[in-house]
């Protein structure tokens, strides 16, 4: 018994972090297999997600409310923007799976802001690189989750666009959001130990939604 508690104390976040990929990996199994409400539990994944990382964000608790309201807050104001005027993202408009909507726009949005700059930013904290290449390398994660998010998310109808695709405005607007969130993280967030299970997220959700891709 105290093997298996000093080895939960001492791994706990890559088997937090292989657990989480078990019920992703189950998810696109199960989905492959003809079960699609799967893929209608975004809201409970993003839910999920995003506690276990707020639990194992090393920050004082004051610190971590305050820049999780911020980010939240301030993701989901940029989306009602966006869906209202276009000149944002361009025109896009949000399915139900994502959960309740106000203004257009599903709460759990500012969640999804969250975590991924979270964990693009815990990522690049895990070398020591100058400040400008840890921006600009936190805003390239950023930008390569949205183009396989932008895929599945159209494919298993999160959201719609009422052009073909997402335009360069949207990539272009990600980037630049992002950087805004990873200055608020830079100025409060003065990261000693990132996490593993937080930068982990990233990789794997995008892998994740890669998977989804292929069986569907």
């Amino acid at each position: 018994m105290n093997y298996f508690k000093s080895l939960w104390n001492e791994n706990q976040q890559l088997v937090l972090l292989m657990a989480t990929a078990a019920v992703l990996l189950l998810s696109v199994l199960l989905y492959a297999v003809g079960i699609v409400f799967i893929s209608k539990l975004v809201v409970i994944f993003i839910a999920g997600i995003a506690a276990v990382s707020l639990l194992l964000w090393e920050i004082q608790i004051k610190t971590k409310l305050l820049i999780t309201v911020i980010v939240i807050v301030c993701g989901f104001i940029f989306e009602v923007i966006g869906v209202h005027s276009g000149i944002l993202f361009g025109s896009i408009s949000f399915s139900s799976i994502f959960g309740y909507k106000l203004l257009g726009v599903p709460f759990t949005i500012g969640l999804v802001w969250l975590i991924v700059t979270l964990s693009a930013w815990n990522i690049t904290s895990f070398g020591k690189i100058s400040k400008i290449y840890k921006f600009l390398l936190a805003g390239g994660l950023v930008l390569m989750f949205d183009l396989v998010l932008e895929q599945f998310a159209t494919q298993f109808n999160l959201w719609t666009w009422k052009s073909s695709s997402a335009t360069y405005l949207n990539y272009i607007s990600w980037f630049l959001i992002a950087e805004l969130i990873f200055y608020l993280y830079y100025r409060l967030d003065k990261i000693n130990k990132p996490s593993l299970y937080i930068g982990g997220i990233l990789p794997l959700t995008a892998l994740y939604f890669w998977l989804m891709l292929m069986v569907r």
